[in-house]
């Protein structure tokens, strides 16, 4: 199974499985629209796997790795799981079993689940919708909303470029 036969997007609290494949263009407008806000985690990956499918994106504009290093630069743990422990107050293990025992029946998703890793797959996706608003609040209140915004994000568009620009 390659990265193109299955994407999972969370847009408006639901979560959509695609091939990318079948949806390439409409993605592609929607990676490319400057007016479409775009987060995730650890995005340089997704930046550059982007470019390679000949797709520029713009507006990437929050990485939930980053802002939970500016939020506790003194761990080493910013694994989505330990991020959503810690700020979401959520075990994603615990929640990734309950979803996994519900099989066929359906709780945050519209769709069936096909198998374990697509489960964990929309999961995630979900979580890292939820972050957004919760670590910009946290960034806030630290004061460091700022420099996430106007140095730490345009940085990783330019490490993505210069990453993609050497090995490609």
């Amino acid at each position: 199974q390659s990265f193109l036969d299955k994407q999972v997007i969370s847009l408006n609290d639901k979560i959509y499985s695609l091939n990318f494949e079948e949806y390439f263009e409409s993605l592609k407008e929607v990676f490319e629209n400057e007016e479409i806000l775009k987060w995730g985690y650890e995005q340089k990956i997704d930046y550059i796997l982007l470019k390679q499918l000949k797709i520029e994106p713009k507006n990437i504009m929050f990485d939930i790795k980053i802002a939970g290093h500016l939020l506790n630069s003194h761990s080493n743990q910013y694994s989505l799981k330990e991020l959503s422990l810690q700020y979401l107050e959520l075990d994603l293990d615990e929640f990734l079993d309950a979803e996994k025992e519900q099989g066929e029946q359906t709780s945050l998703f519209d769709e069936p689940k096909e198998d374990a890793k697509s489960i964990e797959n929309e999961v995630y996706s979900y979580i890292i919708s939820k972050f957004h608003l919760k670590l910009k609040g946290e960034l806030e209140k630290i004061n460091n909303l700022k420099l996430f915004n106007e140095i730490e994000m345009p940085l990783v568009e330019v490490l993505a470029e210069m990453q993609y620009v050497c090995v490609y």
